[in-house]
């Protein structure tokens, strides 16, 4: 088991920017890379209010999350990049179910951890985001199709974006 602390050295690759690996056996993770976080940042990821949505044009499924003065992020998931082993997509089975999300925000100057943090997607949020990933399952394209739907996605700035998708409010 891989034990993180804020204000350690984080032992996983990061990026800049967010990459979501939802639904993955580990576990739902959020990393979040950025260099130079300043306290009212960290503030923000640790406990500011997380809006969160979907933005689905298929293939693409497209996580957008607002952390208010943290700024606002996007990330793709493509669950067929997951194999059999590593996939882990419960049934929807109640209404009420929410899947738990683990958030790293990572400092990329000297890639230390520096928010840790645990919410939960909304019903709603969740059901949503279950039945996309089943669509996208279902589907069958390449990875050069996929990639072109989402470099056309990625020509809206992700404000649009964010403007133009139900964002709902993630419980902690």
């Amino acid at each position: 088991m891989l034990k993180i602390a804020v204000n350690d050295l984080y032992p996983l690759h990061v990026s800049e920017g967010m990459r979501v690996g939802f639904l993955a056996k580990e576990g739902n993770i959020m990393q979040i890379g950025l260099p130079g976080i300043d306290k009212q940042e960290q503030l923000a990821f640790k406990k500011g209010i997380i809006k969160c949505g979907l933005f689905v044009r298929q293939p693409v499924i497209l996580w957008l999350f607002d952390f208010g003065e943290a700024g606002q992020y996007d990330a793709p998931i493509n669950a067929k990049l997951y194999d059999s082993e590593q996939l882990n997509l419960p049934n929807i089975e109640k209404s009420e179910q929410r899947l738990a999300i683990e958030m790293h925000v990572v400092d990329l100057n000297d890639n230390t951890l520096k928010a840790l943090r645990l919410f939960t997607l909304p019903p709603e949020l969740t059901i949503e985001f279950l039945s996309a990933v089943q669509d996208q399952l279902s589907l069958h394209f390449s990875n050069a199709d996929y990639q072109a739907k989402l470099e056309n996605i990625y020509q809206i700035p992700v404000d649009q974006l964010i403007a133009t998708t139900k964002l709902y409010k993630a419980g902690t």
